[in-house]
């Protein structure tokens, strides 16, 4: 038979009724501290009784121990080797209930001393019920009355502990679901805080819709009121003539890049052959890439001793062409078409310059500004009608939260206190 005691079940029933009260969010606080502070106060109260009743058991138990260290327990009358066996485990159990009594029990005067002593008591009854255990036959069989009176006292013992344990059980979950109240209401309150920000921000943003609304509207007024205008019409009608140039131009080029195509190995040669002066070398080589860009008036003299030293260069064999009478013709032709082109490049260009101060007469800038100005407004007004959008169901889910996080929060005090408070903001 293994050595043990039965554990006393615990019969407690809360039958109270919950009387009916509301409480503020904003003492709920206090509240549950004052029940906590209170509950806490109980239990070291109830607990020092207890520990009364624990100190008069473990008296009892040593006196009990004390009778068992001076009974043989008639082992004379025994076999020698279960004479040691018994001798021995008498001993075990003298030796350790001694050992485990001989520390003085905590003074409870906080709640930790009520962890302490029902802590200590739990390893006190492990210990001996662990060394009973072993010597269950020896004390049973040879000391029997010693352990029957053993075995109600830490029965007893165990009861006491029991029911302490269960009061800290109550008590962590008392600490659990006020720590969980308080979460609540932070987060109730930042919630709430939240939601004005939140609200706060959709106003501003409503607001400035409105001026949006207005700057566009305003903005579109002074755009209409400028197209509208004869400068504007004129403008237009001088923009399309300047588009038209374009084609103008591109004929003229095509023309010069044409006559000059005819001499660009000649003059491709003499570029690289040659040994012009800086400016002179670097005219040659955007006549020879791009002739329209440089035939001015002021670079003409240049160009014809350019074209001049390539001529030369062709009938003196130094410039080595397949038809040296060809390309000295297409030089010639070149140098005579000189005036031609620069004369047309003049008139294009004078043309174009013309149009282009006539453009000035309308202020463009001002419509391109109030153009810009209507496009960025009105993106500007798109982009807050879409975070007014989030920000509303933003809104919305703070707003359902707001009550289910009072009802967690009348749930969990419901639980904690013996009054059915209903919480109101």
């Amino acid at each position: 038979m293994v050595f043990g005691w039965r554990k006393k079940k615990n019969q407690e029933q809360d039958a109270s009724i919950q009387e009916e009260k509301k409480i503020r969010l904003s003492e709920i606080k206090s509240k549950v501290d004052e029940i906590q502070s209170l509950r806490t106060k109980t239990i070291i109260a109830e607990v020092k009784s207890f520990r009364k009743k624990i100190e008069e058991n473990l008296d009892a138990i040593s006196k009990i121990i004390k009778e068992l260290e001076q009974d043989n327990l008639h082992v004379d009358d025994i076999d020698k080797h279960l004479e040691i066996l018994v001798v021995r485990g008498k001993k075990q159990v003298i030796d350790t209930i001694k050992k485990e009594n001989s520390e003085k029990l905590p003074d409870i005067k906080s709640y930790d001393d009520v962890l302490a002593l029902t802590e200590l008591l739990t390893q006190r009854l492990k210990r001996i019920g662990d060394v009973l255990g072993r010597q269950s036959r020896v004390i049973h069989i040879f000391a029997k009355k010693y352990a029957n009176k053993l075995k109600d006292y830490l029965a007893a013992l165990n009861s006491d502990r029991s029911e302490m344990q269960t009061m800290i059980d109550k008590q962590t979950k008392l600490t659990d679901d006020i720590a969980q109240i308080v979460q609540k209401i932070i987060h109730h309150d930042e919630s709430k805080m939240k939601l004005q920000e939140t609200e706060k921000r959709v106003t501003d943003m409503k607001n400035s819709i409105e001026e949006f609304k207005k700057k566009i509207n305003e903005t579109r007024k002074s755009i209409l009121k400028l197209k509208s205008g004869i400068e504007y019409s004129k403008y237009q009608e001088t923009q399309k003539k300047l588009d038209s140039l374009s084609s103008e131009q591109n004929q003229i080029k095509s023309n010069i890049d044409f006559q000059f195509t005819k001499i660009s190995r000649p003059l491709g040669r003499y570029e690289y052959g040659s040994s012009l002066e800086k400016p002179q070398k670097v005219l040659m080589e955007k006549l020879v890439v791009h002739p329209f860009d440089v035939l001015t008036t002021g670079n003409k003299n240049d160009i014809i001793k350019i074209l001049s030293s390539v001529r030369k260069g062709v009938e003196g064999g130094t410039i080595s062409v397949k038809d040296p009478e060809k390309s000295v013709a297409s030089i010639n032709e070149t140098i005579e078409m000189l005036d031609g082109f620069v004369q047309k490049i003049l008139e294009f260009t004078e043309k174009k310059n013309n149009l282009q101060k006539e453009l000035e007469t309308f202020n463009i800038h001002e419509l391109k500004q109030n153009e810009d100005f209507l496009a960025k407004t009105n993106l500007e007004q798109s982009d807050a009608e879409s975070k007014i959008q989030s920000l509303e169901h933003e809104i919305s889910k703070i707003k359902k939260s707001l009550p289910e996080i009072l009802m967690d929060v009348e749930i969990r005090l419901r639980r904690v206190s013996s009054v059915k408070y209903h919480v109101v903001e």
